[in-house]
C-alpha cells in the first residue's frame, strides 16, 4: 500500500508514486462548482478514469504557427461521467468542465 502525497502545485490532487519507473497515479478531485479545470501538461501519456461526477472535456494541441505565435487547436470533446476512460498522449492539454454535483 502506498500513501499518497498532496501535490504542492495542484489543489485537490494526491500523487501515489510507487518505486516503478514511468508510473504514478494522480487522484484529482474537481469540485462540481468549478467552471473549468485545466490539468497539468505532462511529458508522458496519461490514462484518465472518471470515478464520480459528470461533465465535459476538451483536449487540445498547442501549436506554433508560422511567425512564431502559439495557438491551441482542439481535437476532441465529449461528455464524460462515472466509468469514462480517456487516453491522453504526451504534451496535450485537457480541460474539464464539471457539472454541479
Amino acid at each position: 500500500k502506498f500513501t499518497g502525497k498532496s501535490s504542492e502545485n495542484v489543489e485537490g490532487s494526491t500523487v501515489f508514486n510507487p518505486p516503478v519507473d514511468d508510473f504514478a497515479v494522480k487522484h484529482l478531485q474537481i469540485a462540481g462548482s468549478t467552471d473549468c479545470y485545466t490539468a497539468e501538461v505532462l511529458d508522458s501519456a496519461s490514462i484518465l478514469i472518471v470515478t464520480a461526477g459528470q461533465g465535459k472535456y476538451l483536449a487540445s494541441n498547442q501549436v506554433t504557427k508560422e511567425g512564431g505565435f502559439t495557438v491551441v487547436e482542439p481535437f476532441a470533446s465529449e461528455d464524460i461521467g462515472e466509468g469514462s476512460v480517456l487516453f491522453l498522449a504526451a504534451n496535450k492539454i485537457i480541460e474539464f468542465f464539471p457539472e454541479e454535483c
